[in-house]
């Protein structure tokens, strides 16, 4: 079990490449400093003994200039919430969520934030350090998490 003092430690720290699971505990709008095209920060707090605490960030554009790019930027971050979500039927989603624009809408932010979910952990090397790479995420029951 990770102690208080070792969690800052393990803020940026790779973790080992493999499956884990996580609760997404904040979603913010943020806009990258290189083009200014808005991003949602999305936060993981890992829920597994070893890693306890330990959080692991994904940043997920959904702006392009190009229109062809944002029709499947569209695709790809809907399909995200549909993951994480685990709706599957599009009707439902759209009913519920709408239309996915640069805002963080209260509804989806509400949904993420608590949410239980599977991730897998990658590496990307980024200034000659690795960092945890967030290769997919998806819904777990939380009842039958043993925690």
């Amino acid at each position: 079990m990770v102690k208080m003092n070792e969690i800052e430690d393990l803020k940026f720290k790779p973790l080992p490449i493999g499956q884990y699971i996580a609760e997404i505990t904040d979603v913010e709008l943020k806009h990258s400093q290189n083009t200014e095209k808005p991003y949602y920060a999305i936060t993981y707090s890992i829920l597994n003994d070893e890693f306890r605490n330990a959080q692991v960030y994904q940043n997920k554009f959904f702006v392009s200039d190009d229109p062809e790019k944002q029709v499947t930027m569209d695709r790809m971050f809907r399909a995200y919430l549909k993951h994480v979500t685990g709706i599957k039927d599009s009707d439902e989603f759209n009913e519920k969520y709408g239309e996915v624009d640069t805002q963080v809408s209260s509804t989806i932010k509400e949904t993420l934030i608590g949410s239980k979910v599977g991730i897998e952990i990658g590496h990307r090397p980024y200034n000659d350090q690795i960092y945890n790479e967030v290769k997919k995420a998806w819904k777990v029951d939380a009842e039958n998490l043993g925690f």
